[in-house]
Formats: C-alpha cells, structure tokens, sequence
C-alpha cells in the first residue's frame, strides 16, 4: 500500500518534471508574443490619445482667437458710429457665442470619437487575444460560451 503510494507520487513528480520541461518554451513564446502586441497597442493607443490632445488644444485655440477676433470686431463697430449700434453689437455677440458654441461642440466630438476610436481597438485587440488563446485546448462548448460571455459583456460598454 505505502509502496503503491511513493510509485504513484514518483510519477506524479516525473509527469510534472517532463510537462515543465516540454511546456517552459511554447509559454514563454507566447506570453513574450502577448506582451509585444500590449506594448506596441499601448504606444498606438498613446499617439492617438497625443492627436486627439492636439486637435484639442487647436479647438481651444481657435475659440480663444475667434473670442478674441469678436472683441476686435465690436471695438470697431462701436468706433464706427452709432447708426445701428446696438443691432450690430448683439448680432457680434451672438456670433461670438455661435462660433464658441461650434468650437467646444467640435472639441467634445473630437475627443468623443478619440476615446471611442481607442475603446475599440482596445476591444478588437482583447477579442482577438481571448480568440487565440480559446482555439488552443479549450472544448468547443466553453468556446461558445466564453464567446456569448464576452458578447454579451461588450453589449453593456
């Protein structure tokens, strides 16, 4: 009985040695592989978050010059004369607001379509890790189900 028992624990030990020593390269491989794919989706997901800063800052910019430029455009409409004075000091105003308006809108769209840009390929990119590593060893069945799992996740984002 005892004999019985330190054969099996030997070969448990000399399977787990021989699974080790098989398996070590194939998963060293393939989680270096994944961490270059994060790495280098990170530093794209970067650059596009840099762009959509920069079209930011742009938007902001111009909508400090285009407040600007209706200040200047009211100081001369006013040095002009008086003749309609105050129809053409809230038609300024109001376009000054209207161009304001624009350009925030226009800012929160950028930045809008920037994260939903960077929320997909961060999606895509985990659906087709979560794809590869399910096709290696996983039954068909919990396939499908990790699938509609993480469908029906992705639903709710």
């Amino acid at each position: 009985m005892v004999e019985h028992f330190i054969f099996q624990l030997v070969n448990f030990f000399i399977l787990i040695g021989v699974l080790a020593y098989l398996l070590r390269r194939p998963l060293k491989e393939f989680l270096s592989g994944r961490r270059e794919k994060f790495r280098a989706q990170i530093v794209k997901m970067r650059n596009q978050h840099e762009a959509a800063l920069a079209r930011y800052k742009e938007a902001r910019e111009r909508l400090t010059h285009a407040s600007a430029d209706a200040l200047a455009l009211k100081k001369s409409l006013v040095e002009t004369g008086n003749f309609g004075r105050e129809a053409i000091i809230k038609r300024a105003r109001e376009t000054a607001e209207r161009i304001d308006r624009e350009t925030k809108l226009m800012a929160v769209q950028e930045n809008s379509r920037a994260r939903t840009t960077l929320s997909r390929e961060a999606l895509s990119l985990a659906f087709d890790e979560a794809r590869e590593a399910l096709s290696h060893g996983i039954p068909r069945e919990d396939q499908i189900r990790i699938l509609d799992d993480s469908l029906s996740l992705a639903g709710r984002i």
